[in-house]
């Protein structure tokens, strides 16, 4: 896997965005049948953690919800994962979701989410850095509640950090 800085190894404005080696990836408004869980995975070798920009979450129905890491991937259906410039090769990141069958232990949690309100992180702090072999999920904590959302992140290389 290359470096994915970009042919002039360069930086944008927006805090150090490397555009060349960020992908964006998300679920389609999904129901499951447990508590609704939707993780980025980072598939690369020991090299390159994902730094995680942006999340976007929006539940069907009234819940509650939080996130959490867990040391493996939360395999279930895979999400659609896109490089954040057209054409080029998507860094590392996996999305999937999937419904659990018991409740993750989550770390950051929200009480209410109103039905169909959208949730975002939208600041220029990153929200989380994602080492390899580790996920970032998002999970309802009532069970059946449909859900759509999504991530962006970016590949960085761990001399980087």
């Amino acid at each position: 896997m290359e470096n994915f800085a970009g042919p002039d190894r360069t930086t944008t404005t927006h805090v150090n965005f490397f555009p060349y080696r960020a992908a964006r990836g998300g679920v389609p408004l999904t129901t499951p049948a447990g508590f609704g869980t939707m993780a980025l995975y980072n598939n690369a070798n020991s090299q390159f953690n994902l730094l995680v920009r942006e999340w976007a979450w929006q539940p069907g129905s009234t819940s509650g919800w939080g996130f959490g890491y867990v040391n493996q991937r939360l395999t279930g259906t895979p999400g659609v994962v896109q490089p954040f410039i057209a054409g080029e090769a998507p860094p590392f990141g996996l999305v999937d979701y999937s419904s659990q069958g018991s409740a993750l232990p989550t770390d950051w949690s929200f009480g209410i989410t109103t039905q169909n309100s959208g949730v975002m992180w939208q600041t220029e702090v990153p929200f989380a850095m994602i080492r390899p072999g580790w996920s970032l999920f998002i999970q309802h904590a009532v069970i059946a509640i449909a859900v759509a959302g999504g991530f962006i992140w970016e590949a960085i290389n761990t001399v980087e950090v």
